[in-house]
Formats: structure tokens, C-alpha cells, sequence
């Protein structure tokens, strides 16, 4: 079954792999790039915890790939096929919050005309992923400590309270524990959630993988177009693994999925690649030409400087 679409705030709509319920858990896991030996052991370990229940909490930066890893393990659990949804505690408003996850009935509020399925409750029988969880509202924290203790929720309205089966992933890219020492996340729920912690490492930690996961993406790029895969070339590549990647695996896909669209020819060459103009400002007046869009290549900018590894 696939899982179903959801048009609500802040949730997912993506879905980077179908579902196929012939697959064994490992297969599930070799959309992710593991070359790194300490993506290799988080690998295994996420493995090993797809096969249980405990409620995971996937640390790391934003664009590490925290979203992918948490379906892939919902993909690689026995949930497969169950719903696979997600909230962004950060995107949706405060106010807004509470109805997302719980629902409400009619009447229970001015404006609400009409019944609403909470996520929680669209979620039984597969996981929840609660994306930058460190920033859910304390009130909604305390409502939603029950669900993590019992599975009871109770849609805003509602006199009873019903159950939910589902898994919770959770994704943040705070330290929560600081946070609870601050008093701004509940030390109960944290502990909730926690039953196991994977920290997915930022990709300028592990730039062997900067490679395989370019020409991954150069792949699909190309098929998306209809075309053959072009090469990347030595320098293009040097461009790459001397990058410090701050918005880690999802800038390193926009940069080669714009590099694929301007390449004109079979080959990815560095004036394919916006790194020098995202460090350099003064990069964009050296820039001449009308463009790879109108059948011509801009001028190659010169060399930077190396510093620390930085372009």
C-alpha cells in the first residue's frame, strides 16, 4: 500500500522511494550512500532499530538527511506499507499545532465547521516523524507526553480519549539535552522519545562519501531529463571535495542538479558549479557571456585560494 499524500502544514510529500514489500530490510537501505566508516556503523544500528519499536531521535544538521533516514526506517520496519507521515514543528504556527496532530470536531472552536483528522490519528499503524521537535510549544509538549506513554490522544472537542499505534521518529538538529537543562523542552517527553539516538554526521566529516553521493545524484538528475548521465571532471570534482557543504547532503543535490540542467555537453566542468559565487560574492562580476542556457559557456572564473579547505 502506498502511503497517502497529505497536503497539511508542514508535512511531507516526498517520497524518494516506492514502497516494495519484496524487499528485505537491508535492500531498504541502499538509497543511503555509506562509505564513511561512522555512516557505516549508523547504518547498521538503524538497521538493527527498524526491526523493534523504540521511538528514535534522529541529531544532526539541517539537510544531513534526517528525513530520509527516518523513512527509510519506517521502510525497513514491519510498519512498511502503513502511513509514513510528518510534522515540521518549526513550519506549522503555534496556534495551529495542536488541531494538526490531534484533530478537532466541529464547534470546538470558532472556524472549526467542520471534523479534522489529526495526524496521529491518519498515522495508526505506521511512524510519525516529528521534524525539529525542539521546537514544539511547551503546552503542546505536555498534551503530547500521553501519546508517548500510552497512545492515548484525544482530538480537541473530543470527551474520550481513543488509542493510536504508532511509531514516533523524532528529528532535531539542537542538543535537546541542553535544551531540557534550559527549561525549554519537558525532560519526561524527552526520555520518551529517546529510546534510541542516531547522529547523523555533517558531510564535511565524512567527504569520502561527497563523491558517490555526486554521481548518485548526477544519475538521477539525468534519467529525470531523459538523458546520459555527463562525467564529472577532475576539477569539478576538486571543487566538490574542497567545499565545506554547511547545508550539507541537500546543498550538495541542488549543486549538481543545477550543474546538470547547464551542462551543455558530457562533462561537469567547475563554471558548472555556483560554489565559488555562494563563497565569493565578487564571483558573479567575473561572469561574462549570456550563459550555458542560450548555447554558450560563461567564462570560467579564476582559481580561488585555498584556506583551510574552505573555496
Amino acid at each position: 500500500m502506498a502511503r497517502p499524500r497529505t497536503n497539511r502544514p508542514g508535512s511531507s510529500t516526498d517520497d524518494p522511494w516506492p514502497p516494495d514489500e519484496t524487499r528485505s530490510a537491508a535492500d531498504r537501505f541502499q538509497g543511503i550512500v555509506t562509505v564513511d566508516p561512522a555512516m557505516i556503523r549508523l547504518r547498521q544500528t538503524a538497521m538493527l532499530v527498524a526491526r523493534g519499536e523504540l521511538s528514535v531521535l534522529l541529531v544532526g544538521e539541517t539537510g544531513s538527511g534526517k528525513e530520509i533516514l527516518a523513512e527509510t526506517i519506517h521502510r525497513a520496519s514491519g510498519r512498511l506499507g502503513r502511513p509514513f507521515l510528518r510534522l515540521n514543528c518549526a513550519a506549522v504556527p503555534e496556534s495551529l499545532a495542536e488541531s494538526e496532530l490531534f484533530g478537532h470536531l466541529r464547534g470546538a472552536f470558532t472556524g472549526a465547521t467542520s471534523d479534522k483528522q489529526g495526524l496521529l490519528e491518519a498515522a495508526n499503524g505506521g511512524t510519525l516523524l516529528l521534524d525539529e521537535v525542539g521546537e514544539m510549544p511547551m503546552a503542546l509538549q505536555a498534551k503530547f507526553l500521553r501519546v508517548a506513554e500510552s497512545g492515548e490522544m484525544m482530538s480537541i472537542g473530543a470527551r474520550s480519549a481513543t488509542l493510536t499505534n504508532l511509531r514516533l521518529v523524532s528529528a532535531t538538529n539542537r542538543n535537546l539535552e541542553e535544551e531540557v537543562g534550559r527549561g525549554r523542552f519537558r525532560k519526561d517527553l524527552y526520555h520518551r522519545l529517546t529510546g534510541e539516538i542516531l547522529i547523523i554526521p555533517p558531510l564535511r566529516e565524512r567527504r569520502s562519501e561527497i563523491e558517490p553521493l555526486a554521481r548518485m545524484f548526477l544519475e538521477r538528475a539525468a534519467r529525470a531529463m531523459g538523458c546520459t548521465p555527463p562525467r564529472l571532471s577532475g576539477g569539478s570534482l576538486e571543487r566538490l571535495l574542497d567545499h565545506d557543504w554547511p547545508g550539507n547532503v541537500r546543498e550538495l543535490r541542488n549543486v549538481i542538479e543545477r550543474a546538470a540542467l547547464l551542462c551543455q555537453g558530457s562533462e561537469i566542468a567547475p563554471h558548472h558549479l555556483p560554489l565559488e559565487r555562494m563563497s565569493r560574492p565578487a564571483a558573479f562580476e567575473r561572469w561574462s557571456g549570456p550563459g550555458c542556457g542560450q548555447g554558450n559557456e560563461p567564462n570560467e572564473p579564476a582559481q580561488p585560494a585555498r584556506n583551510g579547505g574552505r573555496l
